[in-house]
């Protein structure tokens, strides 16, 4: 009787061996090419953002706001100073949020005319829009993909409030007088901060932000300060003396600044629509004068490190 050829078992478990240092060699080339993947997916969502705002100055001329609401209808706990911006005569839109007045500009115009026709973004507030969220962000909320702890749609990425001045929105020229090569206008930010708050949305059933840090907007308390106004709506420029958080894990995230998505680097949308990482190691005064628009330096060598 003749036998039949077969594998030994010491010749199976090298098999094995092989193949498990194969796939242990391929993991972290596939974890690579995935991370890359994001991060060009990201810094395309915040460039079609960035270039939004020349857009829609073209057309409005002004940039637009971090948030609008109409304070002849509304009254809120902050006290809006008196020099809020007012739209004149019957040309207010919708109420809403930087995100929701750029939506016609990033092929939403779909959404941008429900909420228009309704007055207020609840009609818009619960749609994820996938430029609004960046696939590298490892937080997420029980409540679906790309909505927060409400069930609203979530945004990964914040308005800079000192560009975007909800009291006297300015032209590209007069929100940013340092230059727009050099001004930051839009960051990353955790939709889910250590399970604090509800998580920033780029819908508000009134945009003004809330005490839950729900705007996606930061420099919240800088700005307030300057307006007179007392708020701690949204994450500031910094946090004591850390600029940004680079990919915390999520239970060392914190609430009250910004959290950059990539290993290494915030991903941040120029004013004149260019994209850029910014190096984690940044110092905290380089990256303050970089946000903030009107103090007419010039950027330390830090900035390009």
């Amino acid at each position: 009787m003749r036998r039949r050829p077969g594998f030994t078992l010491i010749e199976l478990l090298v098999v094995i061996a092989i193949i498990a240092i194969l796939i242990g060699l391929l993991l972290p080339a596939v974890q690579k090419v995935r991370a890359a993947a994001a991060r060009s997916q990201c810094s395309n969502n915040l460039k079609q953002m960035a270039l939004a705002v020349h857009n829609y100055e073209s057309a409005n001329g002004k940039v637009p706001m971090a948030w609008w609401w109409d304070v002849s209808k509304h009254w809120n706990y902050n006290s809006p100073p008196s020099t809020m911006y007012v739209w004149p005569g019957t040309t207010a839109p919708a109420e809403g949020s930087f995100h929701y007045f750029i939506l016609p500009y990033i092929e939403q115009q779909a959404i941008y005319d429900q909420i228009k026709a309704a007055g207020d973004s609840q009609p818009g507030i619960s749609v994820p829009v996938k430029t609004y969220l960046c696939p590298a962000d490892p937080t997420t909320w029980p409540t679906g993909p790309g909505l927060n702890a409400k069930g609203w749609g979530s945004a990964n990425y914040a308005s800079n409030v000192w560009v975007f001045d909800p009291s006297t929105p300015g032209t590209v020229l007069t929100a940013m007088p340092d230059g727009t090569s050099n001004q930051v206008v839009l960051v990353e930010r955790y939709t889910n901060c250590n399970n604090q708050n509800h998580g920033p949305a780029w819908g508000w059933i009134y945009p003004f932000p809330s005490p839950d840090r729900n705007s996606a907007s930061y420099g919240c308390a800088t700005w307030a300060g300057s307006k007179g106004v007392s708020s701690v709506a949204c994450p500031d420029y910094n946090q004591g003396g850390t600029p940004f958080q680079v990919a915390p894990a999520q239970d060392k995230c914190i609430p009250s600044t910004i959290q950059g998505c990539h290993p290494g680097a915030m991903m941040v949308g120029m004013g004149d629509g260019s994209v850029r990482g910014v190096s984690g190691a940044i110092s905290n005064s380089t990256w303050q004068k970089a946000n903030y628009p009107f103090d007419a330096q010039v950027l330390p060598a830090d900035w390009n490190s």
